[in-house]
């Protein structure tokens, strides 16, 4: 039933991101991240209608499991981040290590390629879970199912 509702969550997300009606009107930018994986900036014309906030890029570092708590670091040159997810919540998921994944926090605001939808943490909480009075993050791949994850703390690097 958990795999089946993830892959319900990851197809309507793939379809809201990746569905549009025309072709952007300017060439887009690209960044690339670490893994050769691509982080399609939207177009100039239209983030001057938008303020966009892109999403960090980090990678699961270490993962540890406790008395039905997942804790889980992942980071980048920038800092890391401390997280720890509800075992029994479907959005609870294992990061893999050596993979990216984009990193939703509140003031994040991003469009995929010339998706219509700007995806941010709420988009993703609508999907899954709120962890209330905390700060929530999620954690997003190019592929395969996202996490939902509370923050317990972020350390920069020297």
């Amino acid at each position: 039933m958990r795999k089946l509702l993830c892959a319900s969550v990851m197809f309507g997300l793939v379809l809201v991101v990746s569905c549009s009606s025309s072709p952007p009107k300017q060439s887009v930018n690209a960044v690339k991240a670490a893994s050769d994986s691509t982080v399609v900036q939207p177009n100039p014309q239209r983030q001057a209608e938008e303020s966009f906030t892109p999403p960090e890029v980090v990678r699961s570092e270490e993962v540890r499991i406790e008395n039905g708590l997942k804790t889980l670091t992942v980071g980048n040159s920038h800092g890391h981040y401390h997280l720890w997810c509800n075992m029994k919540a479907n959005a609870c998921v294992t990061p893999m290590q050596g993979k990216d994944y984009l990193v939703f926090i509140k003031t994040t605001h991003w469009r995929f390629g010339t998706s219509k939808e700007v995806a941010t943490l709420k988009f993703f909480q609508d999907f899954s879970v709120i962890y209330n009075n905390q700060e929530n993050i999620a954690l997003v791949p190019a592929d395969g199912p996202f996490g939902m994850y509370a923050l317990l703390s972020w350390s920069k690097n020297n």
